[in-house]
């Protein structure tokens, strides 16, 4: 489980990064700003800024841990180890 979050989060790093870098410099030019409407952009800015922020840091980093986190578990459920090693098209007959 590890290697396959390993290999997406480094599969998901480029798309993230440069989504980010595309938007980041427009919202920075906003929140700098100091013209007419400035006192409405530089809060509204600042907020989008630090929720794209915090949304890569979510998606990079703490969704890849939880997903470590809570694979773990699953085997203990009630149905035993049966249920985590069922396959689709494959009757769990001895999970009772």
């Amino acid at each position: 489980m590890e290697e396959a979050v390993g290999e997406a989060a480094l599969t998901r790093l480029r798309p993230v990064l440069m989504d980010d870098a595309r938007g980041l410099p427009g919202l920075c030019a906003d929140g700098l700003s100091t013209g007419m409407g400035a006192e409405v952009q530089r809060p509204l800015a600042t907020v989008v800024i630090g929720g794209v922020v915090s949304a890569m840091v979510m998606s990079l980093l703490v969704l890849r841990v939880l997903y470590v986190v809570f694979q773990a578990p699953l085997g203990a459920g009630p149905y035993g180890s049966a249920a985590a090693e069922a396959r689709p098209g494959r009757e769990i007959t001895d999970a009772v």
